[in-house]
C-alpha cells in the first residue's frame, strides 16, 4: 500500500498542468521534482509486480524482487529520493 507522503508526491503530479515549461509556480511547488518521482515510482511498482510473478527460489528473480521491495520501501519513506540522488550529479 503506498504511503500517505507517496500518495502526496502522486497527487502533486497529477495536478500538474500540461506546459511545455515550469513556471515560477510550478517551481514554487516542486512539481517538476513530483512528476519525474511518479514516474520512477510508478516504475518500481509496476515492475515490483512484474518481478513477483516469478518463483522467488529463482536467484536471478530473488534477487531482482529483493532490490524492488527495497526501492518500493525507499519510496513510500521518502517518495523524491531518487530524484534527489540523480539530481545531485
Amino acid at each position: 500500500m503506498p504511503s500517505l507522503a507517496l500518495q502526496e508526491v502522486a497527487q502533486s503530479a497529477a495536478e500538474m498542468d500540461i506546459t511545455l515549461w515550469f513556471d515560477q509556480f510550478h517551481q514554487q511547488g516542486n512539481k517538476q521534482a513530483a512528476i519525474v518521482a511518479a514516474g520512477q515510482f510508478t516504475t518500481c511498482y509496476t515492475l515490483l509486480r512484474y518481478a513477483f510473478r516469478f518463483n522467488k527460489n529463482d536467484p536471478y528473480w530473488a534477487n531482482l524482487q529483493q532490490q524492488l521491495v527495497n526501492a518500493w520501501l525507499k519510496f513510500n519513506q521518502a517518495p523524491l529520493w531518487m530524484h534527489e540522488q540523480l539530481s545531485s550529479f
